[in-house]
Parts: structure tokens; C-alpha cells; sequence
């Protein structure tokens, strides 16, 4: 059986590195986003555009991360394994802000109160 012809070995792996990611894209989604680490080690984020493909296209979406495995449960913030906890849709960003911004002083008892969101 005859190898196929490609010019160039790296250039053909570059392509589909680029199509791998471009498909990883459109299955879970892709946009920018602000990330908040609170007090007891999780991390809140939400996306400041609109998530292109995945579950949540077209939408603004927050997401929470709870530390799992090694050095989660020391609060000293030392773990270095994260789990999507939760994830949910929103309509508007500003909608997506204010879910985030409870979920963050909801973790983060110290600035909630320093905030007057206790």
C-alpha cells in the first residue's frame, strides 16, 4: 500500500492540529472570559462575550470550579486540580455578572461582608 504523498510532513500535522482545534472550538464552545478566584479556593468565571458553538452558543455563560484532589482542603490555596461544578446560560451579560458576582461573595464571606453583600 503506497504512503501518501505530502510535501511536507510538519506542514500536514500543523493542519491538523488547527482542524483539531477548530473542531474542539465548536464542541465546547470558545470566548473570552473574566476569572475570579474567591476565598476558599474556587474559582468563579463568566464569559465577556458571547460563546461561539458548544451548549452555550450564542449566550453568556458563568461557570464555578471546585478544587478537587491534593492540597483542595488546606485553604491556603494550594490545590492545583479544578471541577466544573457548575455552568449555566444566560441571555445578557449583565445577567451572567450579577449570577457571578453571588456566586463569588457566596464563597468569599470576608469581602461579602466588607462589601455589604452578607
Amino acid at each position: 500500500m503506497a504512503r501518501p504523498a505530502y510535501s511536507d510532513e510538519a506542514g500536514f500535522s500543523d493542519l491538523f492540529a488547527r482542524m483539531y482545534a477548530a473542531y474542539e472550538t465548536d464542541r465546547n464552545g470558545s470566548a473570552r472570559q473574566c476569572q475570579w478566584q474567591a476565598e476558599d479556593g474556587w474559582i468563579i468565571a463568566y464569559t465577556t462575550t458571547r460563546v461561539m458553538g458548544g451548549p452555550f452558543h450564542d449566550r453568556w455563560a458563568v461557570m464555578a470550579y471546585k478544587p478537587v484532589g491534593k492540597g483542595a482542603r488546606s485553604g491556603r490555596g494550594k490545590a492545583s486540580e479544578w471541577r466544573r461544578v457548575y455552568s449555566r446560560g444566560f441571555a445578557t451579560r449583565k445577567a451572567a455578572r450579577r449570577q457571578a458576582e453571588k456566586l463569588y461573595y457566596r464563597h468569599s464571606p470576608k469581602l461579602a461582608a466588607k462589601h455589604g453583600r452578607a
